[in-house]
């Protein structure tokens, strides 16, 4: 089992879709996986609402940090909403990943390659780019056909680790206004200020 094991370290699904999408070897021979948000398709969902986000935190398939609906996808701590990069005999994250732990090799952002993304539903590799050492972190460039919401349907041109693609804040190249009227905190983004001058907001938002 490369990818869940447990309820506690697979990919979420507190809805009917969006959920896993391709999987596909780079030019290195790495593994990449594309996941979904998640996430209602219904409404804006920002976390709570009408999914099954309370059976997921009594069974651990969520942490508390992850009851943020689609902004799981701006979460480097979580698999919902990127494009994983893994080895593919073991399933850990790559070193060459840009936010690899070498502390946890099985943890989400270990495995992370690309993040923003509401539901990757085919990935393709393109052929001539990238190098063969999966040690050089350049796997090759990849096209991701992301399914939208209200306005665009998204091919994204993936030729960098790292990359956001700005769901659920942007859809294509559209501010997504739904999502940017909510105010969701980012609970790995702590606010140094917090407490100081009268600052009340204990983490920054998404």
């Amino acid at each position: 089992v490369l990818i869940g094991e447990t309820k506690k370290t697979g990919i979420s699904v507190l809805h009917e879709s969006h959920s896993g999408g391709s999987l596909i070897f780079g030019t290195d021979k790495s593994l990449f996986v594309s996941t979904g948000d998640g996430a209602s398709y219904n409404y804006v969902d920002s976390g709570g609402g009408q999914t099954y986000w309370s059976q997921a935190l009594a069974d651990s398939i969520i942490q508390p940090k992850e009851n943020v609906g689609a902004f799981r996808c701006q979460s480097v701590d979580c698999l919902n909403g990127k494009i994983l990069r893994i080895d593919p005999a073991t399933g850990d994250g790559l070193e060459s990943n840009p936010y690899f732990d070498p502390a946890n090799t099985r943890s989400a952002q270990s495995r992370v390659w690309a993040l923003g993304l509401r539901n990757p539903f085919r990935v393709s590799l393109r052929p001539g780019t990238g190098e063969t050492d999966i040690t050089a972190g350049n796997p090759g460039t990849l096209y991701i056909g992301d399914v939208g919401w209200d306005n665009w349907e998204d091919l994204n041109v993936n030729n960098a680790s790292a990359q956001n693609f700005g769901w659920p804040l942007y859809e294509g190249l559209t501010p997504q206004i739904g999502y940017q009227n909510t105010s969701v905190y980012n609970q790995d983004a702590p606010n140094p200020l917090f407490g100081i001058g009268g600052c009340v907001n204990p983490y920054f938002q998404f």
